[in-house]
């Protein structure tokens, strides 16, 4: 039952960190909303799972870790199958109310990510219903491996990205489906070969018969599931399971998120002279800095202001929200901010105490400091983002993050204001 158990945590495992790099992939490649599908799909496939094992229980009733197996195979099958089927799919949220194969699209994608939460729910139910005494020790570990999963994507994303973490998913379930092939094969069952599986499909009467209820039987004789060969599947997980980490080593094109036409990051990539500088992961949202000379960005510039703001180039979270960088020199690389019509603000007060909020490649504290205030708060939610202002484009942006009366906080701006005054 050891094998069982492990099996179990590692299917667990594997479950929750699918679901939740999928909220991180659904936000990067279409938008947030998109995420909180992930939560209905998720639960689909266990409905489904159930449903299932309530009309044909009959399977379940001398369930082995052979059967699963198999099925935690198809789970890890249909982790990596079911992203890319996903990621290929020309689904457009915008095109949905006029263009009828979008719902179809839609469609397509709930039923390929249905899959391994079907397989996963399939795995614990049938564990739980074939050994009722244990059930206190499944769920230990079927739970234990759900917290464990939880927490791995924090640390996985940030090295593997949000399709590696789905690669190291489908090994998890390969890994469990390798455990199972080797509890079957303890006991006094005897090796079987393909020609006895055959023999058993073609002639079940030869072989004992059917199992379970007689509709169940008429697809599945009773030497069915006994008489599969071990071997075969070991040889097929292994093989599977190099794949995988040859896709973890060098990941190929086909694995990387495709997104929205329409997001930001998109948009700026087609631009000819455009170029990604810089992308990294963090548990909760992907930071990208995109290069082009076409990234121009101030918002409310007066037509008064004939000259063309300094070098720029982009910050985006998740693909989109574009914000820029802006190359500081001297003084002069400022000037631009203070015709800006939110530079009204400065003008009614002579050297005042700022608070910033959210001011990602800095535009919005670059104008504040050329007013000169006297102390300025700046609150940013994303790590990542004060990492990089503060280290790889510190001498780029000036070292705006950094200045004598800059004072950083990593902090969601709300829950700043509500405890500071």
């Amino acid at each position: 039952m050891t094998l069982l158990y492990l099996a179990i945590f590692l299917v667990s495992v594997a479950t929750l960190s699918f679901q939740i790099v999928l909220t991180r992939v659904f936000s990067l490649a279409q938008g947030y909303h998109f995420a909180f599908m992930v939560v209905s799909i998720a639960l689909l496939g266990f409905g489904v799972s159930g449903t299932i094992l309530s009309l044909f229980g009959s399977l379940v009733r001398d369930l082995t870790p052979k059967r699963l197996s198999y099925l935690a195979f198809l789970f890890s099958l249909g982790c990596l199958g079911g992203y890319v089927l996903v990621n290929y799919t020309p689904f457009d949220s915008y095109q949905i109310a006029w263009d009828r194969r979008q719902v179809v699209f839609l469609v397509i994608y709930y039923l390929s990510l249905l899959v391994p939460f079907l397989f996963s729910g399939l795995i614990s139910g049938a564990t739980i219903s074939a050994y009722p005494d244990k059930v206190s020790r499944i769920y230990f570990y079927s739970l234990s491996g759900s917290s464990v999963g939880s927490l791995s994507v924090i640390l996985l994303i940030p090295w593997l990205g949000g399709a590696g973490v789905i690669v190291i998913s489908a090994l998890l379930g390969l890994a469990a489906s390798f455990l199972l092939t080797l509890a079957r094969t303890r006991g006094p069952a005897p090796d079987r070969s393909w020609k006895d599986f055959w023999d058993s499909f073609r002639n079940p009467e030869k072989m004992g018969g059917h199992e379970g209820s007689e509709k169940a039987g008429k697809f599945f004789p009773k030497g069915f599931w006994s008489t599969l060969p071990p071997f075969p599947l070991r040889v097929l997980i292994v093989g599977s399971a190099l794949l995988l980490l040859f896709f973890l080593l060098r990941p190929p094109d086909f694995l990387q998120i495709r997104m929205s036409p329409y997001k930001s990051l998109s948009v700026i990539s087609r631009y000819p002279d455009s170029r990604m500088v810089y992308s990294r992961w963090n548990p909760f949202s992907k930071v990208d800095v995109i290069d082009s000379d076409a990234i121009k960005s101030a918002p409310g510039l007066s037509l008064a202001y004939h000259d063309l703001p300094p070098k720029q180039m982009g910050i985006t979270i998740d693909g989109d929200d574009l914000s820029p960088i802006t190359r500081f020199e001297d003084e002069r690389s400022a000037e631009f901010t203070r015709h800006m019509v939110t530079s009204v603000v400065y003008r009614l007060k002579e050297r005042p105490r700022v608070l910033i909020i959210e001011p990602r490649g800095g535009l919005n504290l670059l104008q504040a400091l050329s007013y000169r205030p006297d102390s300025i708060w700046v609150v940013e939610s994303n790590p990542t983002i004060i990492e990089l202002m503060e280290r790889e484009y510190a001498e780029f942006s000036g070292d705006i993050y950094d200045r004598e009366n800059v004072r950083v906080v990593n902090e969601i701006g709300r829950s700043y204001i509500r405890e500071n005054n």
